[in-house]
This record gives structure tokens, C-alpha cells and sequence, in this order.
């Protein structure tokens, strides 16, 4: 059942589990402001740190500045590769 700003109840418990991040794939969630993005990044990236894995979540501004920043030093596919690898909590 999804609650009334379209939250899929079940694929969020689906993306709790984990078994995403044990295949090394990421996270992109993209919606309008003000439907709890960063709620929904944040319960999940402390799930995976309460899971002993490795999370990382950065704000589209954010990610666009380091990837940006990091471009211009070191070519795109090493700064992506930095922020993939840097973990949110050890």
C-alpha cells in the first residue's frame, strides 16, 4: 500500500535488507523536494552502517561540486571512483 505522497512501502523494505549494496550497486533517489529524499537516504545509509557496510550519501549539489572539482584534477572516472569508495562511516 503506498502512503499518500507515493511512498512504495514495500520496495523500502526491499532497499532495507541490503542486498543491493552486498551486490555493489548504488542508490539514486530522485524525486521532488519536500517527499522526504533525504529521509529515506538517511535511514538507509544508518541501516547499512548498523549492518557493518559501507555507505556514502551526498546531495545532488553536492556530488555535481566533488565530481566537478575532482574532474578537473584527475579525470572524471578517478573522481567518481573516490566518492564511490569513501565511506560514510568506518
Amino acid at each position: 500500500m503506498k502512503a499518500p505522497r507515493g511512498f512504495d512501502k514495500p520496495l523500502f523494505q526491499k532497499l532495507v535488507v541490503g542486498e543491493w549494496v552486498d551486490r555493489d550497486q548504488n542508490l539514486l533517489i530522485i524525486d521532488p523536494t519536500g517527499v522526504s529524499n533525504s529521509w529515506i537516504a538517511s535511514a538507509l545509509g544508518h541501516k547499512a552502517c548498523r549492518d557493518n557496510r559501507y555507505a556514502r550519501i551526498l546531495r545532488t549539489l553536492r556530488a555535481s561540486a566533488v565530481i566537478s572539482r575532482a574532474s578537473t584534477s584527475v579525470g572524471t572516472g578517478a573522481s567518481i571512483a573516490a566518492i564511490v569508495t569513501s565511506p560514510l562511516c568506518e
